[in-house]
């Protein structure tokens, strides 16, 4: 069996009154529970698996392979007789956020307000600009079981504005700043191992450029 290695890096970036009322001249209320609409990452990558969230009624979803997205309120729940101006986000790992207003009125999506046309679809893509570029190099990047052998995970980071903040999870063993947080994968994609600190945490720190160099060992 052969074991393809994967780092894990994580990243992290940096209610007004409604006065639209969305009834029917019937008085009856429009079923507006969902909205729709897309994400694009600035310099053309694939932008499948974004995540959308709109803040307040704390709901989120992901989106498919062509960055489309469909986010949906429930008829009874958390977002039930809410009423306000709420912002819509789009987040990805490496790049900076984007948003938009939406309007919800008793619990609706209100078409044609803020940031949605009057089919209830943004009107136009959130568009992600990214902020930090991560490489990795692995030594040696397949492993033949068993797995005994030291492992070297070099991870560079490299800006693309001068205010980047990176959290990453690390400890400090010997008086030396040990960076931990990895998944083993297979080629199947599936975690068949993590390796990990158990003292670890995740702590911020601005960053230039800058080269990290991971040394674990597998037992």
């Amino acid at each position: 069996m052969k074991i393809n290695l994967t780092p894990l890096v994580i990243t992290v970036l940096t209610l007004c009154t409604c006065t639209k009322n969305p009834f029917n001249n019937n008085g009856s209320v429009s079923d507006h529970y969902s909205i729709k609409g897309s994400v694009e990452l600035e310099d053309g990558e694939n932008p499948e698996g974004i995540y959308v969230w709109l803040e307040e009624i704390n709901i989120g979803t992901w989106t498919d392979t062509t960055g489309e997205f469909s986010l949906s309120l429930t008829p009874e729940g958390s977002s039930e007789g809410q009423n306000g101006q709420f912002f819509l986000y789009a987040y990805a790992a490496n790049y900076q956020h984007e948003r938009t207003i939406v309007k919800v009125i008793d619990g609706q999506f209100v078409p044609g307000e803020g940031g949605l046309d009057d089919k209830g679809e943004l009107r136009t893509p959130l568009t992600l600009g990214k902020r930090l570029h991560i490489s990795t190099a692995v030594m040696p990047s397949i492993l033949e079981p068993p797995i005994n052998q030291t492992v070297e995970v070099t991870v560079t980071l490299n800006p693309l504005d001068q205010l980047v903040t990176v959290q990453s999870r690390r400890a400090v063993i010997n008086r030396m700043t040990v960076y931990t947080g990895l998944l083993i994968v297979n080629k199947s994609g599936e975690v068949i191992h993590k390796e990990d600190i158990e003292s670890a945490r995740m702590a911020e720190e601005p960053i230039g450029i800058n080269v990290k160099t991971w040394v674990i060992s597998l037992d």
